[in-house]
């Protein structure tokens, strides 16, 4: 029995050594691959943003690891590799910087992170496009509607189309108020209706127009200052002054026709095959470019004239014209007292419900 016992401790023995041996062996293979020791890796960058902005990029992530002492961002510049050096605070594992001077593209960048003993980190990759001077060049401004001006208040109210997409951030206008004083109003994308208060009709209107490419842009890019056209078509004879050659009594003269009221009160001139004419002083200058009449029968042969250089000058002429209404454009002339003018004929008595002279004008 004591033989038997001794024969197996001496099997243990045996068997304990066997595997120490073995385990050196492995171990000793496995070292011949790491003859400086085993490699540390530190965390590398973890949830990375980009966001763009003008000729630069913010790139954001967080390190957890307190043996980071130190990031290294790598990027190309015209075939330049560049990098930069980023602290890691112990206090905050947030961390943040802003890439400059960079070209307008698509810019690669490298994260990798260090600890004390230069020990470095798995990289991570990430993309992100620059903008700059090309994309400020498509950028467009806001469109105008239309605009009214309130005489008495001194507001203008402008009315915009909408915003061009969803890229724009809002416009800026500017322009000196009554008093002579500089006035700068922002106003968000979402606003078409806009009143600028003490607005002096006539001085310049200027618009710049805001746009974020990506919501996430860390910078706002602006059109350059544009000069607003407030461009209106106007009937500059709308109740104005008329004289006429006749007319067939106090209910039916001329000024029935710069009243506004196409339907319902107009000029009859007498019945008589005499010339008939109607004459309306516009008050000032203008350039005038298209006439409208709203009539009750088409007077076929008529003319119509301008005051040029103290003659009047025929601006449209028909001898078979009897369209109701009409309308027509013509080449710009600029006058200041215009007549609708017909001839001796058979039959050519007046009924002229309105007359419309219209005139662009820029303020």
């Amino acid at each position: 029995m004591k033989k038997i016992v001794k024969k197996m401790k001496w099997y243990m023995v045996v068997a304990v050594c066997g595997v120490l041996f073995t385990h050196c062996t492995q171990s000793d293979e496995y070292m011949k691959y790491m003859p400086d020791g085993e490699i540390i890796y530190p965390q590398k960058a973890a949830s990375v943003k980009t966001s763009p902005g003008k000729n630069r990029i913010q790139l954001e992530w967080v390190i957890t690891d307190p043996k980071v002492t130190r990031c290294r961002v790598f990027y190309e510049q015209s075939g330049i590799q560049k990098d930069t050096l980023v602290p890691v605070s112990k206090e905050n594992s947030n961390i943040s910087v802003v890439i400059p001077n960079l070209e307008e593209t698509t810019c690669r960048f490298k994260i990798v992170t260090y600890d004390d003993f230069d020990h470095t980190s798995i990289p991570v990759e990430v993309d992100e496009l620059s903008y700059g001077a090309q994309y400020e060049r498509t950028l467009l401004n806001r469109s105008l509607q239309s605009f009214t001006m309130n005489d008495i208040s001194n507001e203008l109210t402008l009315e915009w189309y909408a915003a061009i997409d969803d890229t724009e951030t809002g416009i800026e206008l500017t322009y000196n108020d009554i008093n002579g004083l500089a006035q700068t109003l922002p106003f968000a994308a979402s606003e078409t209706s806009i009143v600028l208060p003490d607005f002096q009709l006539g001085e310049p209107l200027y618009i710049s127009t805001a746009y974020k490419p990506v919501p996430t842009s860390i910078d706002v890019f602006s059109t350059a200052p544009t000069k607003v056209d407030l461009v209106k078509t106007v009937n500059v004879a709308l109740n104005k002054p008329v004289t006429q050659s006749d007319d067939s009594g106090p209910d039916f003269t001329g000024s029935k026709t710069v009243d506004g009221n196409t339907t319902g009160t107009r000029w009859v001139s007498v019945a008589t095959d005499d010339e008939h004419w109607i004459e309306i002083d516009l008050l000032d200058n203008y350039t005038i470019s298209a006439l409208r009449l709203h009539r009750q029968y088409g007077s076929p042969m008529w003319r119509f004239q301008a005051w040029v250089d103290g003659d009047w000058e025929t601006v449209l002429s028909y001898d078979d014209n009897i369209d109701v209404p009409f309308y027509e454009e013509f080449e710009p002339v600029t006058t200041n007292k215009v007549r609708w003018y017909l001839p001796p004929y058979t039959d050519n008595r007046v009924r002229l419900w309105e007359i419309e002279v219209w005139s662009t004008i820029v303020y």
